[in-house]
Parts: structure tokens; sequence; C-alpha cells
């Protein structure tokens, strides 16, 4: 009942207002994605980018390949290994139907056919020796003749390029039809193989070790000996939700401008791993700066979002069981993405061709730095300790809310639409963990984990 005199209240809910935070927060990451498919969806308009890229996934089956050879005579095994290259048919078609107008083309799809036991096409060799690029007509005249001489066959293999890969292997391919004993010695280094077999060697112990882990858990939960902590932050409601979604677009906009600023001051003068463990550092450090100040009100410190030193030990250990188990399945994913999506363009990360390119023991220590430390650190502070809660009351729902984080976790990265299947997983594995736990520190441990065996395994193949 009114008080004399008042005006009487409604009895019609409010209408809901318009959410800023949100609005900005959709605004920043469709832009971000949006870049991401673009950078991704054009990576191979470049020839010269499209020739690289192309020869690292040619690299890369070759060495398993070799590494299936390998594996197989050290078994004692008599079983023949797959044929060399088969599983670039979807790429073979591709480039099938470029070849006509484009000489590049032309040139990958000889290399890949020669290296699948096939003659050289007549006609596509016309076009190499037609080609304006003086490589590409001596890779016609290499492949044109076998039994040339081997003083011929060297004089045309030294005309070619060392990089990228492609050429290495057609020089190969040429001095092998002049009979050169030995024209292969070197292609694929003895130490990218031992390297490649090591991570092949870590992958099968997470395999096997993946459904005891994950069967222990399954136990220990219906036991009701794992209760879920629930999310770092606690319980939220919709004005908490909006300023997590604001905070989210801050950190972003923040590590992103910082990166774009420090590399017009001083990106010039460094390495691109230099810069990018530069570069990285300044943008966690600023985001550490930035979570002592309250967005819209409210405190959302790094400790609140579940950065913390409690139960630390117990914490590290569930990053561990969580990376044997999420591994295998991101792995089996990834595979199961590029199968479904043949497609479109293989995926790979920008990153990628400059970790490939890395030879100096600092280069190498400072990418691994920006894999196993940067990236989990940045990415889990703002995808399951920020953005997560948030989305999950936005759902109205945990499990929607951690479906839909790992979703745009997935997007937000250039590396490509048959990658998405993988590292949702990978980002659902973290949110789970972070949710079990209530803590970050067992989604960072995950991550980096996850993050230095695909660098181990990428190191092998190219």
């Amino acid at each position: 009942m009114s008080e004399p005199g008042s005006e009487p209240r409604s009895s019609e809910p409010a209408a809901p207002r318009l959410r800023l935070g949100w609005v900005v927060f959709w605004l920043l990451l469709g832009s971000w994605i949006g870049g991401s498919l673009y950078t991704y969806l054009t990576r191979d308009s470049d020839p010269e980018q499209k020739l690289e890229q192309v020869s690292r996934e040619i690299e890369t089956e070759l060495r398993s390949h070799e590494l299936s050879k390998r594996l197989l005579s050290q078994a004692g095994s008599t079983t023949a290994p797959p044929a060399a290259l088969s599983t670039l048919d979807p790429l073979v078609s591709r480039l099938a139907d470029e070849r006509a107008s484009d000489a590049e083309a032309t040139f990958l799809y000889t290399v890949i056919r020669v290296e699948q036991g096939y003659d050289p096409d007549p006609e596509d060799l016309e076009r190499l020796r037609l080609s304006e690029d003086r490589q590409l007509r001596a890779v016609a005249a290499l492949y044109a003749y076998r039994g040339v001489s081997e003083s011929v066959a060297y004089d045309l293999a030294d005309e070619l390029p060392v990089a990228p890969f492609a050429f290495r292997l057609a020089k190969a391919q040429g001095l092998e039809r002049a009979g050169v004993a030995d024209s292969r010695d070197g292609l694929i280094p003895t130490k990218a193989l031992t390297s490649l077999q090591r991570a092949a060697m870590l992958i099968g112990f997470f395999c096997f070790a993946c459904p005891l882990v994950f069967v222990v858990y399954i136990l220990l939960k219906l036991r009701g000996s794992l209760p879920s902590a629930g999310f770092p932050v606690g319980a939220i409601d919709d004005d908490d939700a909006e300023s997590l979604a604001l905070r989210t677009t801050q950190m972003f906009a923040l590590y992103f401008g910082v990166g774009v600023v420090s590399g017009m001051v001083g990106g010039h003068a460094l390495s691109t791993a230099e810069g990018g463990a530069l570069f990285g550092s300044l943008g966690v450090i600023s985001v550490v700066i930035l979570s002592r100040y309250p967005v819209l009100g409210l405190d959302w410190s790094l400790s609140r979002l579940g950065l913390n030193l409690k139960n630390f030990k117990i914490n590290l250990i569930w990053g561990v069981g969580a990376a044997i188990v999420e591994l295998p399945v991101s792995v089996m994913m990834g595979y199961l993405g590029s199968r479904l999506l043949q497609g479109l363009p293989n995926p790979e990360h920008p990153i990628s061709p400059e970790l490939a390119k890395a030879k100096s023991t600092w280069e190498v220590l400072l990418f691994i730095f920006m894999l196993v430390i940067i990236a989990p650190v940045f990415e889990e502070i703002c995808f399951r300790g920020a953005m997560l809660p948030a989305m999950a009351r936005l759902m109205k729902s945990p499990a929607i809310g951690i479906l839909a984080t790992s979703l745009l976790f997935a997007a937000i990265h250039p590396t490509g639409i048959p990658a998405w299947l993988a590292l949702a997983t990978t980002g659902a594995f973290a949110a789970i963990t972070v949710h079990q736990t209530g803590s970050l520190v067992p989604a960072i441990v995950l991550h980096g984990i996850h993050n230095g065996m695909i660098y181990l395994m990428s190191s092998g193949l190219g």
C-alpha cells in the first residue's frame, strides 16, 4: 500500500535497459573475429605466402611419412607405410584447378605429384618452361628428362633456392631422376625426426594416461568426493556480468593497443621473437595494472578473477591432470576438423612460419616463453577469469556459458576454421577445470602444457 500523498508504485516490471558494456564487448569481439577470419581466408592470396604455406604442408607430411617409416623399421614391421603425401590429395585437387593460370600452382602441383610417384605432366612442364620466373624454368628443365647427366642436373639444381621447402624437394627429385644416389641426404634432418619421435612418444603417453585419469575423475565425481567450487568470482548478477564483459573488452583493447604502439616505437629494431616476447610481456603487465581499477563501480582484481596462490600445489596437479586428458582429445578434434573441412585452406597460426625459422637458442626460448607463459596467462585471465562467468550469467547456464566462451576462444584465433574444433576443446577443458577448482591456475597450467606440446610437435614437423 502506498504512503499517503505518495505516487502509487507501478506493478509492471522495469523495462530492460540497454547494457552498453555488452554492446562494446560484442562490437570489439566481432571485429577481432572478423579480422582473424580475414587473415585466414586471404592468407593464400599473396603468391609468396601461398608458396611458403603449401611448402610447409608438404614438408610436414613428408616428415610424418619418414617418421612412420622409422617407427615401423624400429618395430621390425614389414608393413608398408601410407604412400608419401597421400593426405594432400584435397590440396592437389585445388592446385589442379589453379594451375592453368598460375605458374606457382603448377610448380607445387608437379612437386607433389612427382613425390606421389607420377611423372610430370608435359603440359605442366611447358607452363613452367614459359614462366617469367627463372627458377621455375630451371625446375622444368630439371624435370624434363630422365637420365640427364649428373653435372647438368647439378647445374640446374644450383639455380633453385633452398627455401621454401618445395624447391629443396624439387631439387632432390630432379637429382634423383638423374640417377644421383644421395640426392635426398639432409632433405629431412635427422634431428627433426628425432624431435618428432619424442613428441610422438609423449603423445602416446598422454593417450595411454588419458582414459585412466578420466575414469578416476568420473569415479570420484560419482562418489561426491570432488564437488565443483564454481567460478572464482562466485555468484554474480546482471550488473556484475556487464561489468565483467566491459573489463574483458578493456583487457583485449589494452593488450592489442600496447602491442601496436610498442611495435611502432621499437618493433623495427627487434626480431619477431624478441618483439613478441617484449610486447606480450608489456601487454600482460598492462592488464595487471588495469585490474587495480574498478569498472562500472565494481572491483575485479586478479585474485578475485581466480589468479592467486590459494591451494597452489593442488591446482598445479589439477592442471597437469587436465592436460593429460585434454591433449589427446584436442589432437583428435584437430584431425577431425581438418578432415571435415578439407575444402578450406589448411589451418595455420600466423606465428608458425616464424617458429619454423627460429634457429638460435635465444629465439627458441623467447618463443617458448610467449607460448607457455605469456599467452596462457593473458588468455585465461580474459576468457576464463572474466568472460566465462559473465557469459554464464548472460546465458543463464554455466554449461552454455562454457560452450559459448569456448567457441569464441576458438574463433578469435587466426589459425583457421578447421582448427576451431580443437581450439574449442582446449577452451572447454580449461573452463571446466576453472569451474571445478575455482581457480585460474589449473587452466593456465593446462594451457601452457598444451602450447608446449604443440610447439614440440611443430618443431619436429617443420
